[in-house]
Order: C-alpha cells, then structure tokens, then sequence
C-alpha cells in the first residue's frame, strides 16, 4: 500500500512554461513510426501519420528559430514553407546541396503533405492484366499520395526531417543536446495561511 501523503495544503502557485511545438509533432512522427512497426501488416495509417508530421515538425521548427532570429518573423509566419526557409538559410549564410539528403528530401516532404492538407476527391484508373486467385478482388489503382504511404517512405521523411532541424539548429550556433525536449517551465510556490515559511522554486525541462 502506498504511504499517505498526508493532507493537502493551499498554496499560491505562480507558474509558466515554454512549450516547443515542433518537439511534439516530431515526437508524434517517432511514435507513429514505433506503432506501425509493432505491426505485421496493416500499417497504412501509420505511415501516412508520421510522414505527414515530419512535415509539421519541420516547418514547425523553422517558425520556431526564425521568430529567434528575425524581428519580421511574425509578418512571416503565413508565406509558404519554401519562402521561409530560404530565408531562414540565408539568414544563417548557409547553401545546402538540394541533391542531397537530407535537404533532397525536403520538397517531396511538403508535397506529400499538401496534398492532404489541400486534399480533393480524386478518380483515378488504370487498364493491366492482373493474375488473380478464384473469387479475389483486382488491385485498385491508388493516388499518388496513397502510394507514398510506406514504411520506407515514411522512415525517410521523418529522419530527414530531424536531420535538417539539427543542421539548422547547429548551424545557428546552438547547443543540439536538449534540442527535442517538450518544454521547460519553472514555479514559485508560497504557502497561504499557515504557521510556518514554506516556499519552493524550481525549474524543469520537460
């Protein structure tokens, strides 16, 4: 059995927290990616979810350090994703080689996801000769963004992804150990109307 506690007391909390939002969509491509592996098969969703937030992520992160670097940023934030980052490059004096990962794969990146987030019905067809067993379905032809939808491709997006964030980061002269944290925040607690001093700060990474 778990001790007691004992009786909770009021306190006057005065608290407050930097929540880095690029970390979660990152971490919620990571954890995509490790569920759709725990499978055998049927992993479809999964793929597209992690491929999809590795373009979150990334985006979310050159909001991020250009609101730290650029005083115009806000005035910013809604161009394209393109526009933004070429800025930010330019800022940080830096021309990476477009042929290469992991900057190669970043346009197939935010194509992929925009055309889920600009999503439209769509008919597609194709005429082949299929060998098929007695009674089984033909393969429907599938969007092109269906067909991206991969382990493979989805594994690609997310550590290319990841990639860049760092290179920018270290490019900016930043420390990359703490670089995927949630957050931080920090706390002052005063006790109210008891006999004795109780006051507690701290500050945690999180």
């Amino acid at each position: 059995m778990p001790s007691d506690p004992g009786e909770r007391n009021p306190y006057e909390v005065h608290a407050e927290r930097t929540i880095y939002t690029f970390a979660y969509l990152h971490e919620m491509g990571r954890h995509a990616l490790r569920d759709g592996a725990a499978r055998s098969q049927g992993s479809f969703y999964e793929w597209m979810t992690a491929s999809v937030f590795a373009a979150f992520a990334l985006e979310a992160y050159v909001n991020h350090l250009g609101s730290q670097r650029l005083k115009c940023w806000k005035e910013l934030e809604r161009s394209p994703w393109s526009a933004k980052l070429a800025l930010l490059l330019e800022h940080l004096n830096q021309s990476p080689d477009r042929s290469l990962r992991p900057f190669q794969t970043v346009k197939e990146m935010f194509r992929f996801r925009d055309r889920l987030a600009h999503g439209r019905t769509e008919r597609v067809e194709n005429t082949g000769v299929q060998k098929l067993l007695p009674g089984e379905r033909p393969h429907y032809p599938q969007a092109g963004w269906e067909s991206q939808c991969t382990e493979e491709m989805a594994i690609r997006f997310m550590d290319d992804a990841r990639a860049v964030i760092v290179q920018l980061h270290e490019w900016a002269g930043l420390d990359t150990t703490l670089l995927f944290a949630l957050g931080e925040g920090g706390s002052t607690t005063s006790a109210i109307n008891t006999a004795g001093e109780d006051e507690r700060s701290g500050k945690d990474i999180v």
